[in-house]
């Protein structure tokens, strides 16, 4: 028997075997929305960067993001603040860059993890001259 994943935007499904009672014991899977966002700085516009998790039961998976230090090329755990929001709907996994500066560019990590091992896909975010996304006020 097969089981599949809801499909976003046609892009990207999993299929996983059914054997028995038990599903096959893997990593789970991620894929970022857009691989590369853009946004303005000192505008006070937010970056929306997300990420597809693909896990059969999303319970047994642990998403962090981070972003990569510029001048330690660590990566640094990114935690709920008035900077940063991170938020999720069943697959989708959403970090808001608020009020986006100089300092937020580079690149960000969402990273799945669970028993069996862990995933991660990049997402840059670069600056542009104007605003970008939905929420961008009509001029």
């Amino acid at each position: 028997m097969f089981n599949v994943l809801p499909c976003f935007m046609f892009v990207f499904c999993l299929i996983f075997v059914k054997s028995g009672l038990s599903y096959k014991n893997y990593p789970p899977e991620c894929l970022a929305v857009d691989d590369t966002v853009g946004q303005a700085k000192d505008q006070q516009f937010n970056a929306i960067l997300e990420c597809m998790v693909f896990e059969l039961d999303l319970s047994t998976v642990d998403v962090i993001w981070y972003k990569e230090n510029r001048r330690t090329l660590e990566k640094e755990k990114i935690k709920e603040n008035y900077k940063f929001a991170l938020k999720h709907k069943e697959e989708l996994y959403t970090l808001t860059i608020k009020n986006v500066q100089g300092n937020d560019y580079g690149d960000y990590y969402c990273t799945v993890k669970n028993k069996y091992g862990k995933n991660q896909v990049l997402i840059t975010l670069f600056e542009t001259m104007e605003c970008q996304g939905t929420d961008c006020p009509n001029y």
